[in-house]
C-alpha cells in the first residue's frame, strides 16, 4: 500500500490523493510510511528525482514541491472513515481497512460509516478518479 501511494505521488506530483482507514491514527501512520519513502528511499529518489518534500510535511497531510505554487491543497491527505475531506478534490483514493469493531459493531454504525463515505468522502473525488480498497 505504501509503495503504491508513493508511486502515484511520484508519477503524478501535481495531483491530489487521499487515504482513508478505520480511524485517523492508522491512516496517518500509513501516510507517514508513504512520506518516508518519498523523503528517504534512495531507489525512489533515483526513480523520481524531481519529487521533493514540500510544506507542510505532516502526518495527516503533506505536499511535494509542485510547479503550481499557488495550489493550496496537499498532495496527500489521510483520515479516518468517519472523517470528512471537505474542500479537497482528489484524483485518487486508497481505502485501507475502513471498518473496525467500533464502526461496524451493529447495523446502525455500519450504515453511518457507509453514509459518511458516500456523503463526505466519495463526493470529494473528481471525474475519472480512481479508488483502491484494501
Amino acid at each position: 500500500m505504501a509503495g503504491f501511494g508513493a508511486w502515484m505521488v511520484g508519477r503524478y506530483p501535481e495531483e491530489h490523493f487521499g487515504l482513508v482507514s478505520f480511524s485517523s491514527q492508522p491512516a496517518q501512520d500509513r501516510s507517514m510510511a508513504i512520506r518516508d519513502i518519498i523523503k528517504m528511499s534512495k531507489p525512489y529518489r533515483f526513480t523520481f528525482p524531481g519529487v521533493k518534500p514540500g510544506m507542510p510535511w505532516g502526518k495527516a497531510a503533506f505536499r511535494v514541491q509542485r510547479e503550481n505554487i499557488g495550489d493550496i491543497h496537499p498532495t496527500f491527505k489521510a483520515g479516518g472513515a468517519m472523517s470528512a475531506i471537505v474542500s479537497y478534490r482528489l484524483q485518487g483514493l486508497i481505502i485501507d481497512d475502513p471498518m473496525d469493531q467500533k464502526n461496524s459493531a451493529n447495523p446502525e454504525m455500519r450504515s453511518k460509516t457507509f453514509d459518511n463515505y458516500e456523503n463526505a468522502i466519495y463526493t470529494r473525488l473528481v471525474d475519472n478518479a480512481w479508488q483502491v480498497c484494501i
